[in-house]
């Protein structure tokens, strides 16, 4: 494709050689010729443009909300031809560049390889996808240039924002070597007391009684209350009505925020948890 540049040069050659057979000037004749001849010889040469391979490296595929993620591209001149290069990187509305560009310029010479980074923000949790990549490859005296897009699409997911709690979400009455492990109302292995029984073979003598044994002459075994895990399902309140006035400040947005940071400590406390 011709660029700006080519069309001015061809138009100044164009109209130095009609002024020169205009005015019989050899000289205005003589530097429109060159001029021409210099922008057809150009036109043949875009088979000379480099021929460029690129790569796209990210430090993560998942971020939290206020995150970074450093994205970096290799751009390889794989041919033997030189010039011009320029790359942009097409990156969603809600992202935000703290560091660097997702434009470059380069200039390329054959077999060589260089390397540009630059560092976004996504502010808003949901799902994303960069690219895909713009280039134009340029002629070494920026005359004629080829278009291509390169779908690199590369997919990664924004996660609400955890907050630190202070408290506990669900508390036991007494210490738990679980802190998620709850009293069931059964009987099984725990700490709290539940009922008295008497002595059957298999059971173990940390469970007996001696204050019962004394007192009825027969052996008598403790029984708990059996602890375990929960499970804890999460509603988060999805309606299209909550998503109203958009940013990060929405019923919704806050339902997910508050949603990860409960479920966060419910699973550190070996709680199992589903979100509705």
């Amino acid at each position: 494709m011709w660029s700006k540049k080519a069309a001015a040069v061809a138009g100044g050659a164009i109209f130095l050689t009609l002024a020169g057979l205009i005015r019989l000037n050899y000289l205005f004749i003589s530097a429109g010729l060159v001029m021409l001849t210099f922008v057809v010889l150009a036109s043949f040469l875009d088979v000379w443009m480099p021929k460029v391979s690129i790569r796209r490296e990210t430090t993560s595929d998942n971020i939290f909300e206020d995150g970074t993620m450093s994205v970096k591209f290799i751009v390889k001149n794989t041919g033997l031809g030189l010039g011009f290069v320029e790359i942009y990187d097409s990156l969603p509305p809600q992202a935000r560049i703290i560091k660097g560009s997702n434009y470059t310029l380069l200039y390329m010479k054959p077999w060589q390889e260089v390397s540009f980074e630059y560092t976004l923000k996504l502010p808003i949790r949901g799902h994303y996808h960069l690219g895909p990549v713009k280039m134009r490859v340029k002629d070494a005296f920026d005359l004629f240039y080829n278009e291509r897009i390169e779908d690199t699409v590369h997919s990664f997911s924004v996660f609400p924002e955890i907050e630190v709690l202070e408290y506990q979400i669900i508390k036991s009455r007494s210490p738990k070597l679980l802190s998620g492990a709850m009293p069931l109302n059964l009987i099984g292995s725990g700490t709290e007391f539940y009922s008295l029984r008497e002595f059957v073979p298999g059971d173990s003598l940390r469970s007996v009684n001696w204050k019962a044994l004394a007192k009825k002459g027969k052996m008598m075994v403790n029984e708990t209350v059996k602890e375990d895990v929960m499970d804890v399902i999460l509603l988060v309140d999805a309606r299209e009505v909550s998503a109203v006035g958009g940013g990060k400040d929405t019923p919704l947005e806050m339902s997910c925020r508050g949603a990860a940071t409960y479920a966060k400590q419910l699973l550190d406390e070996r709680n199992k948890v589903a979100l509705m």
